[in-house]
């Protein structure tokens, strides 16, 4: 699980693998509780699990713009909280914009602003 969420910055020569990206990826995987599955094989990993790795992937290299669909997909409420915290807290401390796409209207008031799709449709 380690490497899966180090790719990146194995093809990506631009970014450098340091320590602090080492420690950084340790951090992540605590914030999202599978420090357990350290060592596993992603393959080893349940739906929820691949998905929070996923999310560490993505807030690994500190990115200004989080585009997520429907990240509470495949978690459990305790989890869900924790993945929006997560992202909410990411998007705080970078200055970072966040951009959810989802049908769960219990996130809008999260947000600053809100774009319904459904008003973009053609009649």
């Amino acid at each position: 699980m380690r490497e899966n969420i180090l790719l990146l910055y194995r093809i990506n020569h631009s970014l450098s693998l340091t320590d602090s990206v080492r420690s950084k990826v340790v951090e992540l995987i605590d914030s999202m509780g599978i420090s357990c599955k350290l060592n596993s094989m992603i393959h080893e990993l349940s739906q929820g699990e691949q998905q929070r790795v996923a999310i560490c992937r993505a807030l690994l290299p500190a990115p200004n713009l989080l585009l997520a669909d429907e990240p509470k997909g495949n978690l459990n409420p305790k989890n869900k909280a924790r993945i929006l915290d997560l992202l909410f807290e990411h998007a705080h401390k970078s200055k970072a914009t966040l951009i959810i796409l989802t049908h769960d209207m219990t996130l809008l008031d999260h947000f600053e602003k809100i774009i319904y799709f459904e008003s973009f449709r053609q009649r």
